[in-house]
């Protein structure tokens, strides 16, 4: 690769910081020198984020909400919402992805696709994971009376503390 010209130049009292354009698709390398003048280049690319930028952007511009009514439910600040938007988190987490996916209506594999967690491949082997029926557990079993109430008073004990976690709002 090579530099082209740089884009954008900063100077303040403590760094100077040139951003360039590499040859390639969306690739940025930043280069600073630190008051001791020893320099470092970090090269990080940005086309993922993008997309997924304008995804998270378009979808809650469509459910025609606010970046707090997506946040809130996902369990992000509305400051840190407005920074995917803008593409400027660096890689965000899929434990965020799934809860903003959820919170703005939107597939998770092609968020985490976006955030380039997962290829084409992988996203297709996985929505093939999803829509292949799985075969119940207990299919085929020979179960005797008495292990079929056990199995029924464990789904009770299961559903009850369900309720119990809803209604304590966990």
């Amino acid at each position: 690769m090579r530099l082209a010209s740089p884009t954008r130049h900063l100077q303040d009292s403590s760094r100077f910081v040139s951003s360039n354009r590499l040859d390639g698709p969306e690739l940025y390398a930043r280069t600073a020198h630190t008051i001791v003048d020893t320099p470092y280049t970090i090269v990080y690319g940005r086309p993922m984020l993008t997309k997924l930028a304008a995804e998270l952007r378009k979808a809650r511009e469509q459910l025609g909400v606010s970046l707090q009514a997506i946040a809130n439910p996902a369990k992000i600040s509305v400051a840190y919402l407005q920074k995917l938007e803008r593409g400027l988190v660096g890689s965000p987490s899929p434990h965020v992805l799934r809860r903003v996916a959820s919170s703005a209506g939107l597939p998770y594999l092609r968020l985490m696709e976006l955030a380039g967690y997962l290829d084409k491949d992988e996203v297709a082997a996985a929505r093939e994971r999803e829509t292949t029926p799985r075969p119940h557990p207990l299919a085929g079993q020979k179960l005797s009376q008495e292990e079929w109430r056990a199995v029924g008073a464990f789904i009770k004990v299961l559903k009850g503390k369900r309720t119990e976690r809803s209604e304590s709002g966990a």
